[in-house]
């Protein structure tokens, strides 16, 4: 796809659904590494030199990142800048949020926890895209996820806790929907905390949270691990959370298990639930049902 900088999105009219489609997906993950981005418009034909056409325009931004804190070897993730989202707007109609490129270039400790988030994401929108899952919505702003609850347990003076999950992912199921609220851990939060924060998970769910806040029944959390070490530990601190106790509303998967090269995981046994033995995985996500009288 070569630079067209007079027409919409800096391509050609017979390639500008598959650039429609890339920066709506870009949007809607906030960041990605550019490999991964690759992995999955590569295949629809978009090219390197389009990306590096969008960074040169500023309607991408392109930055690295740290996504191993025990290596010093550093990523390239993308962005959608503001003028690409107004750019994207111009084009389609479609309106999304993008970043200005101040606030893109500042420093943040953040950002490394936010591209993991977005591979997730892209995961699950090629899974989408290729016709695996039907998909309802994905939200990787933190920000519009918040919400709060009360833990109110013997012996302890109720507390007021505000939870706010890093994404939320929805499917279509034959049952309903299907929804998962996502923690990306990089093990920079102490367990303590954590334990804290499944508690209040765990007295939402019990007080109709789900249902109340997403009008969502069928509804998870799912805490995505940088190492199986790490995922032990977690799973160890929300079993402590839960007195014990087993519990299919918090469930565990490694990053690594999720992203864009095998986003088919999704579909298979691949994580656990909280009290079970390591060998019992369920899969997360149901495959879309298709009509069996259909052409």
């Amino acid at each position: 796809m070569p630079l067209h900088a007079t027409t919409p999105l800096n391509v050609d009219p017979d390639e500008r659904s598959v650039a429609t489609y890339a920066l709506s997906v870009l949007a809607r993950c906030r960041y990605v590494t550019q490999a991964s981005f690759m992995a999955a418009m590569g295949p629809l034909g978009m090219g390197r030199d389009l990306v590096d056409d969008w960074v040169k325009s500023d309607i991408v931004f392109q930055g690295t990142v740290r996504l191993d804190h025990l290596k010093s070897d550093e990523s390239t993730y993308l962005a959608l800048t503001r003028r690409g989202a107004q750019a994207l707007a111009a084009a389609t109609g479609i309106h999304v949020e993008g970043r200005s490129l101040p606030q893109l270039k500042r420093p943040c400790q953040k950002r490394g926890h936010d591209v993991c988030t977005g591979e997730l994401a892209l995961s699950v929108m090629t899974l989408a895209k290729d016709g695996f899952v039907d998909l309802v919505g994905v939200e990787t702003d933190d920000k519009k996820l918040a919400f709060s609850t009360i833990i109110d347990e013997p012996d302890a003076a109720p507390e007021h806790v505000t939870l706010r999950p890093d994404a939320m992912i929805a499917v279509k199921s034959v049952y309903g929907a299907v929804a998962y609220l996502i923690e990306t851990d990089r093990g920079t939060v102490q367990l303590k905390t954590m334990m804290r924060r499944y508690r209040a998970y765990l007295a939402w769910s019990k007080d109709g949270g789900p249902f109340r806040d997403f009008s969502i029944k069928a509804l998870r959390v799912l805490t995505v691990a940088s190492s199986d070490v790490r995922m032990k530990a977690l799973m160890a601190a929300a079993l402590e959370a839960n007195h014990a106790k087993p519990s299919g509303f918090l469930v565990f998967a490694l990053q690594d298990e999720l992203v864009i090269s095998t986003c088919e995981w999704w579909l298979g046994p691949v994580a656990r639930a909280l009290g079970t033995v390591p060998e019992s995985r369920i899969p997360l996500l149901p495959e879309r049902e298709f009509d069996s009288l259909a052409a």
